[in-house]
């Protein structure tokens, strides 16, 4: 919710404070909690996920090979003893501080 346009992450903080301030009160139906922790969340997105949404959601090819070129391009290299050494593709995830990396999130957890 904190990435969606005109919602705010505290929403679903209060949301969870209202749900359990009644918990342990003798007399209510049975009620049940579930937290979720999305570890490594931007590093789990795979691309072919994420495009097969945007082409499920029926978006222009053109604008999906954007994206695609925007997510696809990172490359990694491995520091052994200071020296940078080979350079490897990335094969999933979305980038940190990528003003659109936040909105693809959404888009492949919703």
């Amino acid at each position: 919710v904190g990435f969606v346009n005109g919602r705010l992450l505290c929403e679903n903080v209060l949301l969870a404070s209202e749900l359990v301030n009644d918990f342990h009160n003798p007399g209510l139906i049975t009620r049940g909690c579930l937290q979720i922790d999305i570890t490594k969340a931007y590093d789990n997105v795979h691309w072919s996920f994420l495009l097969n949404i945007l082409e499920a959601l029926k978006l222009p090819s053109a604008f999906i090979s954007w994206i695609r070129l925007c997510i696809s391009s990172p490359h990694y290299s491995v520091a052994l003893n200071g020296e940078l050494v080979g350079f490897f593709p990335g094969r999933k995830g979305l980038r940190q501080g990528d003003p659109i990396s936040s909105s693809l999130f959404v888009l492949a957890m919703d």
